[in-house]
């Protein structure tokens, strides 16, 4: 069994992996990763390629890490001859035929849609987004589209400023790779993303309610998550080295690991006033004294650690994972996980829960919402919120065979 696996964050290798062994067992299969995040430039895409590699040094199952620059695939999906662009694809990806495509959704950026072109005979397999929420894009961007149309270009209304702040996200001052990390620039001849034949889910959430009512689906069984995980963790020793020096620096201190967001960088919220939303979290639930362990968003490129030391460092002993380790999932970090009490206000949340059953102290709600955002994101954050809170409260009683969440979210 010949697989594709198209990778945006190190997370997705996770679930892409867990996906094939929940729907082949111990059949052999062999799975091309093709590293691809909308919008990233070729050093960026290198970056992300190494971790991948490392991740799946103890999977046997992995044949190869490939990147995918942006550039080279906007050269091939602005062609205006869809067969020559199928196969450039093809070449590009390594094999004139695989048996099965895996995808994690197609939110952002065109690179399904044109596997989907290029290899029109593969089952799709959707995985979902961290470890199974899927989307539908209309109704995932919407969101955003509510308070931002006024703010994009003429003409191009809230996927022009939707593509913006994705580059933002991305650390990413101008676009390159044509609109890759927005509205679709292929010609017409390319049709729609279509939908996939297949979701495989470790925490299967439907965002709008929508997607899955004509996927099948297949619950990927928790102890297939975790080994695929453990032999993840086991292959980035350089991660598990600095994690432990990490915990030796903060010795017998109460530990809190923060991990933050990259707000700012997408224009969510002013940088200073993040900033003060993080100190304002950490001196109401960490006692004076405590050790704060800074884990970055992927995204960053703001100086929120310098910011966030200057501020609690006279209090607290603030130390920060390496920038090094600033894309790697803090879901390979299990001995700190462990270790601490982490501060979380996005995914994690949920995902550690499952994994470890930790809890973690999840500060956003409603009013935490207004309190520190712009009223133009708040339908937007508030949606994030109930995507991974709504699952948190129903896992302990979830059957792990259907659904964990659905349905879409109203103001």
């Amino acid at each position: 069994m010949q697989i594709l696996a198209y990778l945006i964050s190190p997370l997705h290798c996770i679930a892409a992996v867990a996906a094939a062994k929940a729907l082949h067992g111990d059949a052999p299969v062999r799975i091309t990763c093709a590293v691809h995040w909308p919008g990233a430039d070729a050093e960026r895409t290198a970056e992300l390629c190494a971790i991948f590699r490392r991740m799946t040094a103890e999977m046997p199952e992995v044949d190869a890490c490939l990147a995918v620059e942006g550039d080279a695939l906007a050269a091939i999906v602005g062609r205006p001859d869809a067969a020559a662009a199928a196969a450039e694809m093809r070449a590009l990806c390594g094999a004139a035929a695989y048996d099965e495509i895996y995808y994690a959704h197609d939110v952002v950026g065109e690179f399904y849609r044109a596997l989907a072109q290029a290899y029109p005979q593969a089952r799709r397999v959707c995985y979902g987004d961290g470890m199974g929420i899927v989307y539908e894009r209309e109704h995932h961007l919407s969101f955003l589209s509510r308070k931002t149309a006024a703010q994009a270009a003429p003409g191009g209304g809230y996927r022009a400023s939707w593509r913006r702040i994705a580059k933002r996200l991305l650390g990413r001052g101008r676009p390159r790779g044509g609109g890759d990390a927005g509205q679709p620039v292929g010609p017409p001849s390319f049709g729609r993303a279509p939908p996939p034949h297949h979701a495989a889910l470790i925490l299967p959430v439907d965002q709008s309610g929508r997607f899955l009512r004509d996927v099948p689906l297949t619950v990927v069984p928790r102890g297939v998550a975790r080994a695929v995980l453990d032999r993840a963790v086991a292959g980035c020793t350089a991660l598990q080295e600095h994690v432990e020096a990490l915990l030796a620096a903060s010795g017998n201190r109460q530990r809190y690991l923060l991990l933050t967001e990259n707000s700012a960088e997408g224009g969510f919220i002013d940088f200073d006033r993040e900033v003060a939303m993080y100190c304002a979290v950490v001196r109401a639930v960490c006692p004076l004294g405590s050790a704060v362990i800074l884990k970055s968003h992927p995204g960053e490129t703001l100086p929120r650690n310098e910011a966030l030391r200057a501020n609690l460092g006279g209090d607290y002993e603030v130390m920060a994972f390496d920038p090094r380790f600033k894309r790697y999932p803090i879901e390979l970090a299990a001995r700190l996980v462990g270790a601490c009490v982490p501060i979380c206000m996005s995914y994690p949340a949920l995902s550690l829960k499952y994994l470890y059953d930790v809890d973690v102290i999840q500060p956003m709600d409603d009013a935490f919402i207004e309190r520190w955002f712009p009223e133009r994101v708040w339908d937007s954050f508030k949606n994030a919120v109930t995507l991974y809170e709504r699952p948190l409260a129903r896992l302990a009683g979830w059957d792990r065979k259907s659904l964990l969440w659905s349905g879409a979210w109203e103001p």
